[in-house]
């Protein structure tokens, strides 16, 4: 009997416990865009996650040569984010920590490597760190209220310091699609377009794709080269979705394709004043094309604003040709 109720008390107390960790697992907060189709290819391994020391609380918990450099430069600060491990994959662990005010979570991101610990950025409200690995390459991804739009700015090292991968005018954040793909989500105004003074309204988000290039150890776009729409009504399913396009009395503009298979269609309505603009975001695969849909507004074919060739032309690669569906 005695041997039953201590089985049985065991059992209670590992209920309680489970119960209880899962009521302190605290719920990611949600994102304000959602893809669905992102891409086709099969997800790969998911790589292991690089060891880092992450600590909360006061810095002088901290047990780590790079981390005496930091203390040694900083004055009083809590340090609530470091990230330590071989950024660049040289060998060389460097690290990224966030040192915080006492007065509360405002505070600066330091970067610390062989050279010693310099602050790299200022004045920001940190709420967490990601780091993401891209073959033998990490980056620290931040998420700071003082950013535009809440983004998501990346560092990373090379050559033993610390380079930071910036936002195009607008703002926007990064979202990691696999161990290769990298969606850069732009922020901009580009839904009503005024003729006469170029400027844009209405508030768009859309996602531009970047991808890791192993041979020189850096994030290149996949940039578009043009396409009419009687190469697009080539492929197959092409028509239909035109057809739903001209029925809301909508104008093809430019098309661009890419060469992760996405193609970009975009619409303006017809007049020379203000102009209404929205795309549709197509998927070639063989010779057919489908609609990319987005959860939010599914089954909705279009999305408002516009697409260009390039978000970051300085990185951008385009493709040699078109598909042979298209010529």
């Amino acid at each position: 009997m005695k041997k039953f109720l201590c089985l049985l008390l065991a059992g209670l107390l590992c209920a309680l416990g489970v119960a209880c960790g899962a009521a302190a697992v605290v719920p990611t907060e949600p994102t304000e865009w959602t893809e669905v189709t992102i891409s086709d290819t099969e997800s790969e391994p998911t790589t292991p996650a690089p060891t880092t020391v992450r600590v909360t609380g006061k810095y002088d918990n901290i047990k780590s040569k790079l981390a005496d450099l930091l203390r040694a430069k900083i004055d009083g600060g809590n340090i609530l984010a470091f990230d330590e491990l071989d950024y660049d994959g040289d060998g060389v662990t460097e690290a990224f920590a966030f040192v915080g005010h006492p007065d509360g979570d405002s505070g600066e991101l330091w970067f610390v490597g062989r050279r010693g610990a310099e602050k790299i950025d200022d004045d920001n409200s940190w709420q967490q760190n990601e780091v993401l690995t891209f073959g033998t390459h990490s980056f620290l991804m931040m998420r700071s209220g003082s950013y535009a739009h809440w983004g998501y700015p990346m560092w990373g090292v090379k050559n033993g310091q610390a380079f930071s991968l910036n936002f195009p005018e607008g703002g926007g954040y990064f979202d990691k699609v696999d161990n290769k793909n990298l969606n850069i989500i732009h922020s901009t105004w580009d839904v009503l377009y005024d003729v006469k003074t170029k400027e844009g309204a209405g508030h768009t988000w859309k996602p531009y794709y970047l991808y890791w290039d192993t041979s020189s150890a850096s994030f290149k776009e996949y940039g578009g080269i043009p396409l009419t729409v009687e190469q697009l009504r080539k492929a197959k399913g092409a028509d239909a979705i035109l057809a739903q396009m001209e029925e809301r009395g909508e104008v093809v503009g430019d098309i661009y394709y890419r060469a992760n298979g996405i193609i970009n269609v975009n619409f303006h309505e017809p007049g020379k004043g203000k102009l209404s603009r929205s795309h549709v975001t197509l998927r070639l695969k063989g010779n057919t094309v489908t609609v990319v849909h987005f959860a939010e507004d599914a089954p909705r074919i279009w999305q408002e604003g516009i697409y260009f060739a390039a978000l970051l032309p300085d990185i951008a690669t385009y493709p040699k040709a078109l598909p042979a569906v298209f010529r």
